[in-house]
């Protein structure tokens, strides 16, 4: 690929989809590979702002190559072409080299005529993102002891590591990570005598009050005593464009219930049913961030097969409303009883619509649980 105009190889691929026998399937195909709940952030931001402590993320570079490949650990090793920008470091090993093996160099077509052997996993194989996890957590639970430090993985959550002797929290999103300690601990953590000792990392600012950084696509704004964090414009962009409504009337309202009719449950053309899919899938990235629409989301989500006309006029209306609130931040803070005292309030809320969809009369249910004050699940699911 070019990035900013330079060439550079990328190594990647796709596992060829095929039967796998029973061994195959034990040994190979383990592809579990977490990502942090979204109460997972909420929550590291509640006790940062609780113990009074500043965050920082950080990169890993080239993660998949950390850990063994699967092939490569049952003597099936992966070999490559030698890729353009390669070359000059494999000239400047070969002139280390004895006079020996030089010469069986010599004349050779290093494009055509030398392969590289792969150690580590390439990106695309299924089983690429398990073993780096298992490579991640070695680092984190037992290379990090020797350093003083006693990270557990957490139970409901298994990308999130705690350390019972400092407290300072690791939340762990593939090649991503994101810390969370007291500023000794933040600044060692994250430094070249800390996790970078084992991992090859790009490592952002930190987040102290008055900043404004890129976090997981998302942009997260830390003020003394709160967080806000904003989803990325592209999804709703998306959206209104594909729909067509950058200049159509804002709708106040996300969704409707419309009466169904004969003409409204009939399917939608073909065009409409191909756009359909593709503005739902950005509306539940969207709704990650924007809990004002998840309802609304989730009902359109039911329909992405066979959209009809009524569920257009909806996937309208989302647009439209995207329109009136353009942006909204979550935000995340402490209020006064927690703040005082110390110890998290939790409030919990539950309800239904009983019957409420007017397809199949199932009901809809909602529950949402604020901690501290802030909003850290706000969940609703047809029953």
């Amino acid at each position: 690929e070019i990035k900013r105009g330079a060439y550079r190889s990328r190594f990647t691929c796709a596992d060829i989809k095929r039967k796998y026998t029973r061994e195959e399937l034990e040994e190979e195909t383990n592809t579990f590979a977490p990502t942090p709940y979204e109460e997972s952030h909420v929550l590291l931001e509640l006790k940062c702002l609780q113990e009074g402590w500043h965050t920082r993320s950080g990169d890993v570079r080239c993660a998949y190559l950390l850990g063994r490949d699967s092939g490569d650990s049952a003597g099936n090793p992966i070999h490559i072409r030698m890729p353009p920008e390669y070359q000059p470091h494999f000239q400047a090993w070969l002139h280390q080299q004895s006079p020996e093996v030089q010469a069986k160099f010599e004349g050779v077509d290093l494009n055509k005529e030398v392969v590289l052997e792969l150690v580590g996993n390439l990106y695309g194989r299924r089983p690429a993102g398990n073993n780096y996890r298992k490579e991640f957590e070695q680092v984190v639970t037992e290379k990090m002891a020797s350093k003083g430090y006693q990270f557990q993985r957490g139970k409901r959550d298994p990308t999130v590591y705690t350390c019972a002797k400092t407290g300072a929290t690791i939340l762990h999103h593939v090649d991503d990570l994101r810390v969370g300690a007291a500023d000794v601990d933040l600044q060692f953590l994250l430094s070249k005598q800390g996790l970078g000792e084992f991992l090859d990392m790009k490592v952002g600012k930190v987040e102290a009050p008055g900043t404004k950084v890129n976090v997981l696509g998302r942009t997260k704004v830390r003020t003394q005593d709160a967080f806000f964090t904003l989803p990325e414009d592209k999804h709703r962009d998306n959206i209104l464009t594909l729909l067509d409504l950058w200049h159509a009337k804002p709708s106040k309202v996300a969704g409707k219930k419309i009466p169904r009719t004969e003409d409204n449950t009939k399917p939608v053309d073909e065009h409409r049913a191909v756009l359909y899919p593709k503005c739902v899938g950005s509306a539940i990235y969207l709704s990650i961030d924007r809990r004002d629409i998840r309802f609304e989301v989730k009902e359109l989500a039911r329909h992405m097969r066979d959209p009809r006309e009524v569920d257009w006029d909806n996937l309208l209306t989302l647009g439209r409303y995207l329109l009136h609130k353009p942006a909204l931040a979550r935000v995340v803070t402490l209020n006064p009883e927690s703040r005082a005292s110390g110890i998290l309030t939790v409030d919990g809320f539950t309800d239904s619509d009983w019957a409420g969809c007017l397809d199949t009369r199932r009901s809809s249910d909602c529950s949402v649980v604020i901690v501290g004050g802030s909003v850290v699940i706000a969940h609703p699911q047809t029953q």
